[in-house]
């Protein structure tokens, strides 16, 4: 049965298991990485900082992001609309983290390279995916004021913050 025949909650969940399992290799090798830059000449610490560990961190953020966004999907699938925004939250926070190194890639010469680049114009992506996954019909209000909508449809006033990570 390929990924066209099965639901798209199921669909999510088998990624969101992929990506999980994916990230202690992402993290060991960016440890790694990191642990070997120090010992580098400038041009070398350079050149592997701005080509792997970029992509690295590309990696493990789009993992780490993935896999709370297929939590946060399944929460709001199970209508706890709290938790499912915190995870979302999380998810953001680990996507920031790719955008930071795509930022910290930009200088000298590639000074806003990825700024209008559609392949990898995370921060639309996100966003988007975000709103689509998690079931936020927000096409007109900020997220968190949609978010804020959702709970308080469900009828659940529990406050939850966006720093109170779930666990």
């Amino acid at each position: 049965m390929g990924n066209g025949d099965r639901r798209f909650s199921e669909q999510v969940e088998w990624f969101r298991r992929k990506c999980a399992e994916a990230v202690p290799g992402w993290r060991e090798l960016k440890e790694r990485i990191e642990r070997l830059l120090p010992e580098l000449a400038d041009p070398d610490r350079i050149r592997l900082k701005d080509h792997l560990l970029f992509h690295v961190e590309l990696h493990l953020s789009g993992c780490e992001g993935f896999e709370a966004l297929g939590k946060s999907h399944s929460a709001y699938r199970e209508g706890n609309y709290p938790l499912a925004f915190v995870y979302a939250a999380q998810a953001m926070w680990k996507y920031e983290k790719g955008l930071i190194a795509l930022k910290q890639a930009e200088h000298g010469k590639w000074e806003n390279f990825f700024r209008a680049d559609w392949l990898t114009n995370i921060e639309s992506k996100v966003q988007t995916w975000i709103r689509f996954a998690a079931g936020f019909a927000c096409t007109a209000k900020p997220q968190f004021l949609c978010v804020v909508q959702a709970v308080s449809d469900a009828g659940n006033r529990e406050a939850y913050l966006p720093g109170e990570h779930a666990s």
